[in-house]
């Protein structure tokens, strides 16, 4: 499936110096989400123009990623920015009036994560490693006589 001024979106995207696996990237996000709105959204789907979308439109795509596809929150903002940056780009060559991702905002991610320390308890194999480099194992110790005090 197509989607509205696909190939003068790429054109721009290789403009921009974007790799051409980000453009990948790019057209499998708005592929997906027009295909969303075409099976799911009956009011687009009934006339599948850019007028007829809304930003109701969009809160259901992501909604439905979160909800049904179980994706998570660095994938829901990427999504998220991939649509901004196709209805910013519609929305300055004015291709579109509205711009349906204005007031939509990305999720925080949570920078929390913990830290394992499970390698401490195969520091003297990782130490005799012949493979790894002496400074390398050199820090792993020091690294691990700092977490000791």
């Amino acid at each position: 499936m197509n989607y509205p001024y696909q190939d003068r979106f790429q054109l721009f995207l290789n403009q921009q110096g974007l790799a051409p696996l980000t453009i990948k990237t790019y057209d499998a996000t708005l592929t997906h989400f027009f295909t969303f709105l075409m099976d799911n959204r009956p009011e687009f789907a009934a006339e599948p123009k850019l007028k007829n979308l809304t930003e109701s439109d969009v809160r259901a795509f992501l909604t439905a990623l979160k909800e049904d596809e179980k994706i998570t929150l660095s994938t829901y903002n990427k999504n998220l920015s991939h649509l901004n940056r196709y209805f910013r780009y519609l929305f300055t060559h004015q291709l579109i009036k509205i711009y349906p991702t204005l007031t939509i905002h990305g999720k925080a991610t949570s920078n929390n994560k913990r830290l394992t320390t499970k390698w401490l308890e195969k520091l003297p194999d990782i130490l005799q490693d012949e493979h790894l480099h002496f400074y390398t194992r050199l820090t792993i110790f020091l690294s691990s006589c700092q977490h000791r005090f």
